[in-house]
Formats: C-alpha cells, structure tokens, sequence
C-alpha cells in the first residue's frame, strides 16, 4: 500500500511537472509572437516569478533580467519595479539577502514613483522578510505593519493573508507570544483558503504546525506539516518542501526519534543542494550537527557543524551585513533627501506664486495709478475747456447786457415822459 502511494505521489509530481513545463512553453510562446514591448515585459516576469517559486533559479534569473532591460529601455516603470522585485525575491531565497535588499529597494523606489499600492506594499513586505531573515525583527515587523495597513486600505486579501502570517511569524520568534502568532497564522489560513491559494495554505500549515510543536502537541503538528508537503508537491514548490521537512525533522527530533529526524533533514540537505537553496542547507545541517551532538557521535556532529558554519557564513559573513545597513541607510538618505527636495520645490513654487502675486499687485496698483492720472488729465482738460467756454459766455453776457441797457436809454430818450403827457393831456381838455 505503502509502495502504491509513493508510486502515485511521483506521477503526480510527474504530471505536474509537466504541466509546468507546458505552462512555460505557452508563455514562451506568447512572449515570441508578443508584438508590444510592455507585453513581452509582463510575460518575462511571469516567467520569471513561475520558475522562482519552482526552485528553478537560472532560469527564473535569466528572465528576469531580460525583462529589466527591457522594460528599462522602453521606461516602462511598472515592468521595471516588477522585474526587480522578482529578481530580488530570487536572491532573498538564495540566502543573498545584501543583493535582495538592493534589488527591493531600487523597486520600492520605483513603484513608489508609480504610485500602485498595491505593488508598493508587495515590495515593503519583502523588504520585511530580508530584516527577518537578518534575525532584525524590530524593522521585519515595522516593514510588515506598514505593508499590512496599506493592503488594508485597498482590500486586498492575498496580500492581507501574506502580511497575517509574517506578523505572526514575528510573535512567533521574537515575542515568544504563541497564542498571538496562532492567531495570525489561523487568520492567514483562513483567508488563504477562501482565497484556494494552496502555496499560501501550505505555508500557513507549517506555521501553525509550529506552534503545536511548541505546545507540545507533536501528532497534531506532524498532521499540519506532512498537509502542507501534500499541497507544495502538488505545486512542485521544492523551497517549500524543504521547509516542511525541516520542522518534521525538528518533531522527531523532540520525540527522539532520532533516526527518522535523521532521514528527513538528509532529504532536506539533497534537495536544498540541488536547487541551491542554502537557507534550507544551513538549517538542515545545523539540525544534523545537534542530533549527532546528543547522541555522541561527535565526529559525525563536528562534520555537519562545519557544514553549517560554512553555509552560514555564505549568508551571514560580515561584509553582507555591512553591505545591507549601507543599502538600508543610503535608501533612507536617498528618501529623506528626496523629501527634501520636495519640500524645497513646494517652497520654491510657494514663493514664485507669491512673487507673481506680488507682482500682479504691483501692476494692478501701476495700471490703477496710470489710469487715475489719465482721467485726471482728461478732467483737467474738461476743467480748462469747461473753463474758458464759460468765460466767453460770461463775456458774451456782458456784451448782450451792454447792448440792452443801451438801447433801454436809446428807447428812453426816445419816449416822452409821465410829466410832458399829464401837461399835454390837461392842454387837450382846456382846448375843449
């Protein structure tokens, strides 16, 4: 029965395969016979998300940078800040978290410039999980709060669930708060599954296998991890079965079944070299070394440590870490500095607007006086001729009056007096 169920698992994982591979094919296709750029752009980062998200590194990288470039070369920014997105989730899955934070920043950059929330918060989230990796999870969290208001805001579910489960992620293992990591991780389930998001499912069932393991309730975090295996394999996810049989082998370890820990962490190490996945290496190595600790084979446990120090140190070596805080810093100065020449360019547009209004004043006040004095000249000139009209009237009065009152003396002259006809009348009657 045992033999049967293998036998299926592996042609399942066979058609699967398969179909990837189609899939891949298709979107070749339709990237060939593509005729717009942008278009060409969008199906090389679909590629190249596909392949990461298999394990599938080189070819995951090859796409991506093709799309980069041209993208780059048609400016067209959300193609840019897409590609460089996935090229830095590449690197942040290969344990090269300086180069993953390089290439989330200058996409964060980007999409920030684009101004689509959506694509800003997928970007801050990966930022978030670079400083967890880094074990700085006071600048995970605040990365991953900031990504989980902004989905918040839009309503966007994926993206709400991915954020519920980094948070609780951080309770997890920097509060030591269990029930409240539950809380996310059962939140981020849940939403995963209304969403039939199975790699989002899968994740979501190691973490809450995690918490049993912590609370001791080892069968029913065993049930949550071999779930999630079932669901990663049926997405051909490699990174994700690693990560699931590195928390069987940390069960069977508790339990002391050493043997069986033993197998699942060497199952681990084989497919984490095979598709260089050195996060899960180290793990699996770290793991091995104790196992071997414990049961005193130290020579075998002194091999695996070695083993570890050397992936861990590929992650973890000094440089990386200088690299990472002067990337953070000069994004930080980069962002500040154009905040600052923001505000400086608002100040500047304030006080050219000011300028013009003062001057639109000064003009208006100019125009204003110009017109005044022209009516006052044109008054004046009203006043002069209104003036010397009404002198020559005054003059012509005079002359009329003159005229009159001498031709009344003429007149008067000219007509006898009231004495003279009294006396010539009384002269009349006496001759009657």
């Amino acid at each position: 029965m045992k033999t049967y169920f293998l036998s299926l698992c592996f042609l399942l994982s066979a058609l699967y395969s398969s179909a990837q591979h189609s899939k891949t094919d298709s979107l070749l296709l339709i990237f060939k016979t593509a005729k717009q750029d942008t278009d060409k752009v969008n199906t090389l980062n679909t590629l190249c998300f596909q392949l990461q998200n298999t394990g599938d590194y080189a070819n995951a990288m090859e796409y991506g940078l093709k799309a980069y470039q041209l993208a780059e070369k048609n400016n067209f920014q959300k193609g840019t800040g897409t590609a460089l997105n996935y090229i830095g989730l590449i690197y942040n899955q290969q344990g090269n978290y300086p180069k993953a934070l390089d290439y989330f920043l200058r996409s964060l950059k980007i999409r920030e410039q684009a101004g689509n929330k959506k694509d800003i918060a997928s970007t801050i989230n990966n930022l978030g999980t670079v400083y967890y990796a880094e074990k700085n999870y006071f600048k995970a969290l605040d990365y991953y709060l900031q990504a989980l208001k902004i989905r918040e805001e839009i309503g966007n579910k994926k993206g709400i669930a991915s954020s519920s489960r980094n948070i609780g992620i951080i309770y997890y293992y920097y509060k030591k708060d269990y029930d409240r990591a539950q809380e996310y991780f059962s939140k981020a389930l849940g939403m995963y599954e209304a969403l039939d998001d199975k790699q989002g499912v899968a994740y979501s069932l190691n973490d809450i296998g995690i918490i049993y393991k912590e609370k001791e309730e080892y069968q029913k975090s065993l049930e949550n991890y071999f779930r999630a295996i079932k669901l990663f394999d049926e997405i051909n996810d490699k990174r994700g079965i690693i990560y699931s049989m590195n928390n069987i082998g940390a069960v069977f370890s508790r339990q002391k079944k050493y043997s069986k820990a033993i197998e699942e962490y060497n199952k681990s190490v084989s497919l984490s070299n095979e598709i260089g996945y050195i996060e899960g290496s180290k793990d699996a190595y770290q793991s091995l070394s104790e196992i071997h600790k414990q049961n005193g084979d130290y020579k075998k446990a002194l091999q695996y440590y070695e083993q570890f120090i050397l992936f861990r140190d590929s992650i973890f070596n000094e440089q990386n870490i200088k690299n990472i805080a002067r990337s953070s810093m000069e994004f930080e100065f980069e962002k500040k500095e154009a905040v600052t020449k923001a505000e400086n360019e608002k100040q500047a547009a304030v006080a050219a607007a000011e300028s013009r209004k003062q001057k639109i004043v000064i003009w208006s006040a100019i125009c204003g006086l110009l017109l005044v004095i022209v009516f006052a000249v044109f008054m004046f000139n009203r006043w002069r001729i209104t003036k010397k009209q009404k002198k020559i009237i005054e003059e012509k009065q005079k002359e009329i009056l003159a005229s009159i009152r001498y031709a009344a003396r003429i007149q008067k002259c000219m007509m006898p007096n009231e004495k003279w006809i009294e006396k010539t009348i009384r002269r009349l009657k006496g001759q009657k």
